[in-house]
């Protein structure tokens, strides 16, 4: 895979000409495009490649609407390694990220969630080995 430009020279987003720190791209991953920890990614029919990026998934706990800023834990079941596939051609065909990113069994998840609490979160010199596994 070619390496990336750094983050800064990426916004606004070149395939999209939007986001920005202020505003970021914000697309959703659907249930059946999600495989659990050591289950076999696929690369769609439709397509010739399947890239990948490790990523850091935020798993939503509660639902919620308009949620303040210093309640947004609440909301939170946990964080977990993700590998996430992403079917290009098809994800540079519209504006929108969320076609490239759910065909059937092209994100994984795993090993484990992490919960933390908001002053492990707000307190930056607290060591990882001081949130719970699950």
């Amino acid at each position: 895979m070619p390496s990336q430009p750094p983050r800064s020279a990426t916004w606004p987003r070149p395939s999209t000409g939007r986001g920005g720190e202020d505003k970021p791209t914000i697309f959703v991953r659907f249930a059946a495009a999600q495989v659990g920890h050591e289950g076999t990614m696929l690369r769609p029919r439709e397509s010739n490649s399947l890239d990948y990026e490790g990523e850091i998934a935020l798993i939503i706990g509660n639902p919620g609407r308009r949620i303040a800023k210093d309640n947004w834990l609440a909301h939170i079941a946990g964080f977990s390694c993700y590998n996430d596939g992403s079917v290009r051609d098809y994800q540079f065909h519209t504006s929108q990220f969320t076609v490239g990113k759910n065909f059937a069994a092209t994100g994984g998840f795993g090993p484990w969630m992490v919960t933390l609490t908001k002053s492990q979160i707000s307190t930056p010199s607290r060591s990882p080995r001081d949130s719970t596994a699950r």
